[in-house]
């Protein structure tokens, strides 16, 4: 015989009193006792709130979950949040204690990239866990994806597309320049979002902490995009794998597989160049996928031109859900350091820890060999580059550390056995501060790397350091009252022209209208020679 206690009774020793009638004969009852301990059931459900709708690029979102208690204990829980790709977690929410049924809403900040990012869907996850009365330890996880505005909207709204109108007045070393950027991000319909930004004339050139000259639109769907105008084209995860420039593209995703193709003429050389290609990214299994891509590159000199021609195999192996293993190899025609390069192969591996400490890892090995026939000489590289960030505090007030190094080895020679062996090492740390309370959204101070110059993946490493070591080494520092109205203090030296430059820019935003609103920047710089 088996006694059950309803799931709903509180925790606790409990003597329960039955009695046993015998029928038969005598109709005699007896009774007597039982004794049992109900324990504790620890438990708690997390849901994130969703709202419907999109978020322009660059702005801040508060995401707000509900997370109750089911169990008849109270439970001490910690939070820890994060973003896939495309934003960067502004706000951690902290600690808190449920009793038994009661629930409480957690609240966390996103801010998503402005720079680089060319829309689609990004996933925000947040992540609850605790332990039990007896020990165990018990999490729970929600996710939501980043089509969500910055207040609730109805279904009216969610149909329109939030724009934003930016008016910057921008002074450096004897020039002011003017500067109108108008962006927004929505949906047409159910189907189909729209992402469009256009922004002039280009100041990158003239005045510290500019933007350049972009126009770029882009229409997408679970199973069509089409890309036009300006951006970053994405060639290969482990070489010299993006290239900026103004062009056109579709990408089509029948069944399980992705095909694609783009033209662009790269922007910011000396030389015209054209860069074409397609690919096809199959899934062989949940955690491999396979990708063919042919490329042709065309350079422009000044009656002639350059046509390279090259096909390239790459394999992404997710060992967990945060560890993957890139394999790529490519052989064809470039000038030795690009995508599907002469005689071309790399292996990398992109890993992300999480923990008290450790927030991402990234590792990459490549070896680069190409045709003599191209230069005269061999030119053999290889690279090794890391980048780590680590958050030291997290929190209401966290700090995080970053790192980005790579080495690089250079043999050149008409023979490698007697070849020039060159060395290369390069080391770039930066740390911020970010505070926040009731009386502002954000306090953050850099030195070293800003946010919005941080590597977003494996293959952008490279390209930052480029950046950085050719002049673009910056600190920043600022406050911003309630998200609307702050003031950002900026400093940047550029090695090659050997200035310095110090601004302060005042940041003033209102709404003008629905789904439109105005953002005003005046921008106050001092630049003297080095």
């Amino acid at each position: 015989m088996a006694i059950g206690v309803s799931r709903k009774a509180a925790a606790g020793h409990y003597k329960i009193e039955y009695s046993l009638e015998n029928l038969n004969d005598t109709g005699l009852m007896e009774k007597t006792y039982a004794e049992i301990d109900v324990p504790e059931a620890p438990g708690f459900i997390l849901n994130i709130e969703q709202q419907s709708g999109c978020i322009v690029a660059g702005d801040i979102f508060q995401v707000t979950a509900a997370v109750t208690n089911t169990g008849n204990a109270s439970l001490d829980l910690s939070f820890r949040a994060d973003v896939d790709r495309g934003a960067y977690i502004k706000a951690q929410p902290g600690s808190i204690n449920l009793d038994p049924s009661e629930t409480q809403l957690v609240r966390y900040k996103v801010e998503t990239c402005n720079e680089g990012w060319d829309g689609g869907i990004s996933t925000v996850w947040l992540m609850a866990y605790g332990r039990a009365p007896g020990g165990r330890q018990i999490q729970e996880k929600a996710w939501c994806a980043c089509e969500i505005v910055s207040n609730a909207g109805d279904e009216k709204q969610f149909r329109t597309v939030p724009s934003q109108l930016s008016l910057n007045g921008l002074s450096g070393y004897e020039v002011v320049i003017g500067q109108a950027e108008l962006s927004g991000l929505g949906r047409m319909s159910d189907r189909y979002r729209i992402d469009y930004l256009a922004r002039g004339p280009d100041a990158w050139e003239a005045v510290p902490f500019a933007e350049p000259e972009e126009y770029r639109m882009s229409i997408r769907s679970d199973r069509l995009e089409l890309l036009a105008g300006d951006r970053t084209w994405r060639l290969s995860k482990l070489m010299n794998e993006q290239r900026y420039g103004r062009g056109a593209g579709v990408v089509v995703r029948p069944w399980k597989l992705e095909t694609g193709a783009y033209i662009l003429r790269s922007r910011w050389e000396e030389r015209g160049t054209e860069i074409g290609s397609a690919w096809m990214k199959a899934p062989l299994t949940s955690k491999f996928d396979l990708q063919l891509s042919a490329i042709r590159k065309t350079i422009h000199f000044d009656a002639d031109e350059i046509k390279f021609d090259g096909l390239s195999l790459s394999s992404d192996l997710r060992l967990q859900e945060n560890v993957h293993f890139y394999l790529e190899y490519g052989i064809g025609g470039d000038d030795g350091y690009e995508a599907a390069a002469n005689i071309l192969s790399a292996a990398g591996f992109l890993g992300q820890l999480e923990g008290s400490v450790f927030e991402r890892f990234r590792y990459s090995l490549i070896k680069i060999r190409s045709d003599p026939k191209f230069y005269g000489h061999y030119h053999d590289i290889e690279e090794t580059r890391g980048f780590l960030s680590g958050m030291l505090l997290r929190g209401r007030t966290n700090v995080r550390m970053h790192v980005a190094a790579q080495q690089a080895t250079r043999n050149l020679g008409k023979r490698p056995e007697f070849g020039l062996a060159i060395q290369d090492l390069k080391l770039i740390t930066g740390i911020d501060l970010n505070l926040e309370n009731h009386w502002f959204t954000r306090l953050s101070v850099g030195h070293g790397i800003r946010d919005d110059l941080l590597p977003g993946s494996l293959y952008e490493i490279k390209e930052y350091l480029a950046r950085v070591s050719t002049g673009r080494y910056s600190g920043m520092s600022g406050f911003t009252l309630d998200g609307q109205t702050g003031i950002q203090h900026d400093v940047e030296t550029n090695a090659d022209t050997h200035t310095k430059s110090a601004g302060f820019n005042i940041n003033l935003r209102s709404a003008i209208g629905p789904g439109l609103s105005l953002e005003a920047s005046p921008v106050f710089l001092d630049t003297e020679l080095g």
